[in-house]
């Protein structure tokens, strides 16, 4: 599931319980339009951000099944929640690991943007969101834009990176 694009200006704001209604009317409209559906099992998945409101829709379509128009409208069997953003924190540090741990970032940088005492406060915003207003440093900042633009070449998750030394040292210590 991805938040949905807004059709009308005045949805241009979205937040969590106002993406949860679109996705319930979405799926209930979807149903309709394909009734031969609803008995399939169903089984909701989304990826990063959807770690906020995917929880949130099941709540809902559990709730949609007691006390709804249809009760037992939806067959839910399940969610699939997948690289799921939950925890700033926890997220941001994850994160500053899996960059260092594919050779992306220095130690020093992590270090840098991990130490509790320095100027990166990683309980504070996405570290991996370059847009947008955020509660970062100006420093916590520049050392992530410093990250991104060291990176931008690279499909993060693919696992076809060109070789640097992080890499070349791990593959000799395997």
């Amino acid at each position: 599931m991805h938040a949905p694009y807004p059709d009308n200006p005045a949805d241009g704001i979205q937040n969590d319980t106002s993406i949860t209604l679109d996705h319930v009317a979405f799926i209930k409209g979807f149903m309709k339009r394909h009734p031969y559906l609803v008995t399939s099992r169903l089984f909701l998945s989304g990826q990063s951000y959807s770690g906020h409101y995917l929880p949130l829709l099941v709540m809902e379509l559990l709730r949609e099944n007691i006390v709804g128009t249809k009760p037992g409208q939806f067959n839910l069997q399940g969610m699939i929640p997948v690289n799921a953003w939950t925890d700033t924190l926890l997220d941001n540090k994850g994160a500053v690991n899996w960059w260092f741990g594919q050779g992306l970032i220095s130690a020093r940088i992590k270090d840098s943007l991990l130490d509790p005492k320095g100027s990166c406060r990683l309980d504070k915003g996405a570290l991996w969101r370059t847009w947008g207003p955020n509660e970062l440093s100006a420093k916590c900042n520049a050392i992530r834009d410093k990250v991104g633009l060291s990176i931008i070449d690279y499909i993060i998750y693919s696992l076809l990176m060109r070789p640097n030394k992080h890499h070349i040292l791990r593959r000799t210590i395997l």
